[in-house]
């Protein structure tokens, strides 16, 4: 599960630090931006590997799988402000 918890925030953090220099909404810096991108895809490699381990132990529904990424795009909303 680490390699694929570290992959997963790898690649979701470049995708947001793109997706945040590509649509420029808020005034913040180059580091502001990079440290945003990273906590992304943390929380992202965090959320699919709970849904992986849900999965494996046979405890995975689409509800579950909505209110995992909920959670978490909950958290983000919380820690942005």
């Amino acid at each position: 599960f680490l390699s694929l918890f570290l992959s997963i925030a790898t690649v979701g953090s470049l995708v947001f630090l793109a997706f945040w220099k590509w649509l420029p909404t808020h005034s913040w810096d180059a580091g502001r931006i990079m440290s945003v991108a990273i906590r992304q895809g943390i929380f992202l490699a965090l959320a699919v590997v709970i849904l992986v381990l849900f999965h494996l132990f046979a405890l995975l529904t689409w509800w579950i799988a909505l209110l995992i990424f909920l959670v978490f795009g909950l958290i983000e909303l919380a820690l942005d402000q």
